[in-house]
Formats: C-alpha cells, structure tokens, sequence
C-alpha cells in the first residue's frame, strides 16, 4: 500500500517541468534541512533544557549548602574569636582582681535580699562579706558609685563583668559586685544563678535546659572548672566566661565574671543582614533550645528581632519552624537540613515555595536558616528557555529567508537551464514536421554546449539528407542517401531501396522499349491486313498470312505486360517492406515518409498504367480471336464482307492505339526517374 502511494506520487512528479522540479530539489532540500535543523535543535534543546535545570537546581543546592556553611563558619570564627577575646578578658579581670588584694571572706555578716534571676523569686539569706584585701566589696546598685574590680575590667576591655559569692552547698551563686544593668538601670547585684535550674513559667522566664536540671554554669564551677559559653544573664543571654574563686583550703567560695552580650557582635549581624540569597532569599538565626525556642535573633532586615514565631504556619497548615528548630538541634557540626514550604508574605496575593537549608550552632544555640523562594531560581529557567525559544525562531527566519533566497536564485539558475532546452525543444518539434528553418544559439562551455553542438550537427546532417531525399523524390535515384556508411543505418536501408527502385527503373525502361516495339509491329500488322484486304478477296487467307504477326505481337505486349505487372508489385512490396523494418522502427523524419510515399504513388502509377495496358492486351488478343473465327467461314472477301473484316479491325486498332497510349504514359513515367549513369538514357528515346 506504501509502495503505491510513492509510485502514484512519482507518476504525479513524472508530470512536473524540468524548472519546477529544479524549484522543488533546491527549495526542497533547504527546506528539509531546514525542518531537521530546527527539530534536531529543539530535540537537543530539550536534552539541554532538562540537563540545565538538573545542573542548576544542583548549583543552587550547593549554593544554598555554600552560603550555610559559610555562615556557620562565620559564626564559629567569630565564636572563636570572642572566646579568645573573653579569654584575654579574663586574664585582665584575674589581673585586675589581684591587684585589688587577695580574695577572701570576712567574720562579718550581711543579708542578702538574693532573687532568683530565673524565677524572680526572692529569699533572704545572711552571708560572710567577701573583702578584697581588708576591703569588703560592698553592696553597690548605683553605676555612680565605683564598684572595684569589675568597673576597672569593664573599663579596660569592655563588656561586662561581675564577682560571684557562693550561697549555699548546691552552689547557687550570688552577684556581689557587677556592671551588668537591670531594668530598672541598677546594677544586678543580689540576682543569684540557682544551681538547679527551675520548671519554666511562662514564656518570658528562658532557660538552656529543662526544669529540674543542673545549671551547667554552676555545676562547671562546682567542679572547679571555668565555664565558656551562652548563658542567660539577669534578662539577657551572653557569650561568657565563669571562672571559679577558691579559698585557702581549695573549695569554692565565689565566681570570677566576664561577658559580652550577643547583641553588641554588631559586625557579625550586619555581615549576616547583608548576605542575600539568590534574588530575595536571606539568612535568619532562631532560637533552638530553651524557652525561647523559635524566637528570632536576626531577621530579615532586622524587622522582627526578639519575635517568637514558634508556632507559625505555612499556607498549608505547616507547623514549619518547629519542624526547623526540630531538624536543626540534633544536627551535628558541618551537618545540614532542608525544609520546603509555602510562604506567604503580608503584602503578597499568593503563596510562594520556600526552601531553607538549615544549620545548628550548638555553643550559641542558633537555628541558622538560609531561605530562598524557588521561583528566584525558576526565573533563570525561564530566561533560559526564552533565550531557547528566541533561538529558534531567529534559526526559523534565516532558514526561511535561506530558503527565499536559494528558491529565487533556483528559479533564475532553472529558467537558464531550461531556456535552452526549451529552445531546443521547439527546434526538435520543427525538424520533426519538416520545417528546417529554426536556428538555435547557444555559447557557452560544459554539457550543454555539447548538447547543442549535437543537435546542429544532427539538424546539418538532416538538411544534407533532406535535399537529396527531396532530389530523390523528384525522381533523381542518382543522389545516394549514404552519409556515414558505419553508423548511418537508416541511409543505409533507404540506399538499399533506391538501389533496387533503380533496377527496377532499368528493367521497366527495357520492358517499355519491348512494348513499344510490339506495338509498332502491332500497327504494322493491323496495317498489312487493311492492304492485303483491298487486293486479297479471302480473309481466311488474310489472316492466314498476317494474322500470324498481329498473333505474335500481342503475344509479346501480354508477355511483356505480365513481366512489369509482377515488377511493379514487387517493387511495391518492398518498397512497404523497407518503409516498414527500415523506417518505422528506427526514425519519424516526415521527408523520409514523404519520399517513400511519393515513391510509392509513381509506382501505384506505373502499376495502373501496367494493368490498363494488361487490359487493352488482353482486349487485343480478344479481337483478333473473335476475327479469325469470323472469317473463317468466308474464303472471299465481298465487299460486304469487307464492311465485315474491317469491323475487328477497327477494333484491334483501337485496342493498338489504346495499348501505345498506355506505353507512352508507361514510357512517360518511368522516364521521370533519373538514373546513375547515361547509358539508361537510351532505353526512353
């Protein structure tokens, strides 16, 4: 079924002009070069399309791990840092704090209204006077009165500073001296670190660890350790250093301070506000542990600091930063966690697909959280595939205007193909009607020179033949058709035939000098009765002396008759024979059919002449029959039957006259035909 539709379409093809099948081969083969080129490159296109986006969400993932990690490598450096630095402090505190005189506890007694920093609960509690030297402390809550030791630290490298007394055996530490500022703008001295930490009440009572648990501060300073880290200070968390105070028998009396609020790492918020991700992405820092929980540190631009957002959601109902806080605190350090969800900003109509990579800093409790809208990213896919699309279409107008242009200049190079052969095409249509007057002119070089050299060497040799088959048909057979014996086939044929119809012509012009002579005898005959009639009175003996040579003579005539007869169709014949292996098989040339035509009309001529001089013969011979019998009853010649004798008579010479009628147009005919040499000549005078 396949195979019938290409061969119906090619027989259509089949019926298309050389120029527009031209047409169709350039403009054809362009355009499916075309229609490939584009497919091939939107295929590879979509190849590259899903490759890119698997390529750039891989580079945006890791854009997203390298700004986490970065961030925590920054929070830890400048973790590190602070630590170094709040260690340099407390080296300066302990300085500080020697010089002041040696740390100690007096005999003397003072009460204490000592608050509970967590609980606010307060409890009166009598203790030893913790003196520097000989000098007590004292109980200062005015930051205009000098408090020794921890004004000069502060004043020397900033931040804050403060002593600890121990109240009891847990260890609960009381502030005796401090800068660190209430509320109310008063030192916070009497505010003591339990050593349990207690039930949480409330949101606004933070704490690192739950309820009911050692205080890691305290509990560090009970085993004589210093204490480095965050902790919660009077109403504030702190990157801070505790370092323990011991008596002379070794046990723990008190706490050496120093600290330096989250808040005034100034340098450290400003880095992490100004780091953006992708085209509205940002970083934020939560709370991770404690009361304070999913409360923020930073936020965007700093707008929603201190802001608990612990139970947010998302536009589908997502609890999603309690399920950050929840990936974040088991993560370990360098370990990172992803969270997807739909955000909905105030302003914005709709909500937009988040994602944030999510990293935990123990010794800080931060949730740091690098954030980023998909769609920022999505917007180079789309750039990448408008550039795609841009592309192509720029591919799809030069192709076509690639195919206008190699369709014009096909249709011009067609058009020069095909004038010539359209010239040569109607130059090929005259030839083959005869007409020899068209003259074609082509210069130029290659295939089509070679063709038009041909075809003029052809329409020479087809004039050359032209004239002598028209020489031929006039009835010179001395003109020979040959012109190239080895490749001239259809000459060849056609000399064959002449070369025949010349023999024939030489056996009919030597059969019509007969015929002449049997007529002129004939006439004689006829002649010699009519005088012996007069003198003679038996017409038995008449005929008896002449009828003898009248006899003979027609004889001869119907003998001669019967031989051009048989010529003339044998002559016939082959000349149809020749026409039809000769001509019809190899050539269509009309002068060649005109010839052969108009040569066989003269011998259709020569043939009618010979049948009516065959009937007037046989006529003839018929009258001198019928008068020999006639007067074979009569021996005397009346002059009745003189009346008689001369009724077949007249007859006979009637049929004599009408027989040389015949022999001169016979004679006339053939004498027409002009033969090769002049010996020919003779047999028609």
């Amino acid at each position: 079924m396949v195979s019938n539709f290409f061969k119906k379409k090619m027989k259509e093809l089949d019926n298309l002009t050389i120029q527009t099948k031209l047409q169709m081969v350039g403009v054809g083969g362009v355009a499916l070069t075309l229609i490939i080129l584009i497919s091939v490159n939107v295929w590879q296109n979509a190849i590259f399309s899903r490759e890119t986006i698997v390529d750039i969400e891989y580079l945006y993932n890791e854009d997203l791990d390298h700004i986490t990690e970065g961030v925590y490598n920054l929070v830890h450096a400048l973790d590190e840092a602070i630590r170094k630095r709040i260690n340099d402090n407390l080296k300066v505190a302990h300085y500080v704090l020697n010089q002041n005189g040696l740390i100690g506890l007096s005999s003397q007694q003072i009460e204490w209204q000592a608050v509970n920093q967590f609980t606010r609960d307060t409890v009166s509690v009598t203790l030893p006077k913790m003196v520097l030297g000989d000098n007590w402390i004292g109980q200062n809550y005015d930051f205009d009165k000098k408090t020794p030791v921890v004004d000069d630290v502060t004043k020397l490298v900033g931040g804050t500073a403060a002593i600890f007394q121990r109240i009891n055996e847990r260890g609960d530490m009381l502030r005796v001296a401090t800068d660190v500022k209430k509320l109310d703008g008063q030192r916070a001295i009497g505010s003591f670190i339990p050593a349990i930490d207690p039930d949480p009440i409330g949101k606004s009572l933070p704490t690192s660890h739950p309820g009911g648990t050692p205080n890691p501060v305290v509990s560090a300073l009970m085993r004589g350790e210093v204490y480095r880290g965050l902790s919660y200070v009077v109403n504030d968390w702190y990157l801070t250093a505790y370092e323990p105070i011991f008596d002379n028998n070794g046990g723990v009396i008190g706490a050496l301070y120093i600290g330096i609020t989250q808040e005034s790492i100034s340098t450290l918020r400003e880095a992490i506000l100004d780091v953006k991700v992708g085209k509205t992405g940002y970083v934020f820092v939560l709370e991770g542990k404690g009361e304070a929980r999913g409360s923020y540190i930073i936020s965007r631009n700093g707008e929603r600091d201190g802001e608990n957002i612990w139970d947010s959601q998302d536009a589908d109902g997502l609890f999603f930063i309690q399920s950050i806080v929840s990936k974040a605190i088991v993560l370990k350090e360098g370990e990172f966690a992803t969270e997807r969800y739909a955000w909905q900003n105030p302003k914005e109509l709709e909500p937009r697909w988040k994602i944030t990579r999510i990293a935990y800093y123990e010794p800080w409790n931060w949730v740091i959280g690098v954030s980023a809208y998909e769609d920022d990213f999505q917007e180079a896919f789309a750039r990448l595939k408008k550039r795609e699309l841009r592309m192509i279409l720029i591919l799809t107008l030069v192709g076509t205007l690639l195919t206008l242009c190699i369709g014009y200049f096909t249709w011009i190079i067609a058009k020069g193909i095909l004038a010539p052969l359209v010239q040569l095409g109607q130059a090929a249509t005259c030839l083959s009607v005869g007409d020899f007057s068209q003259k074609i002119r082509f210069e130029g070089h290659g295939e089509m020179a070679t063709l038009f050299g041909s075809f003029h060497r052809m329409s020479d040799y087809l004039i050359v033949r032209n004239e002598r088959i028209q020489r031929i048909s006039n009835g010179d057979l001395r003109t020979d058709l040959t012109l190239d014996p080895d490749h001239d086939a259809i000459g060849s044929g056609l000399s064959q035939i002449i070369e025949n119809l010349r023999e024939w012509v030489r056996i009919a012009a030597r059969n019509s000098q007969d015929l002449r002579n049997a007529s002129l005898m004939l006439s004689e005959a006829v002649q010699d009765i009519r005088e012996a009639a007069k003198t003679d009175t038996r017409i038995s003996l008449i005929l008896s002396k002449r009828g003898k040579g009248t006899e003979k003579a027609a004889q001869l005539i119907e003998g001669v008759i019967r031989e051009m007869n048989l010529l003339a169709k044998n002559a016939a014949t082959q000349l149809a024979d020749k026409f039809s292996r000769e001509i019809r098989e190899k050539s269509e040339m009309v002068d060649v059919r005109k010839m052969l035509a108009q040569a066989n009309r003269r011998v259709e001529n020569i043939s009618e002449a010979i049948v009516h001089m065959e009937k007037s013969a046989r006529y003839l011979v018929q009258m001198i029959n019928e008068a020999t019998i006639q007067t074979e009853s009569n021996q005397k010649i009346s002059t009745d039957d003189q009346a008689l004798l001369e009724n077949p008579l007249g007859r006979i010479t009637e049929a004599t006259e009408s027989i040389s009628r015949s022999a001169e147009t016979f004679r006339h005919i053939v004498g027409q035909f002009k033969l090769p040499t002049d010996d020919s000549k003779e047999d028609f005078q």
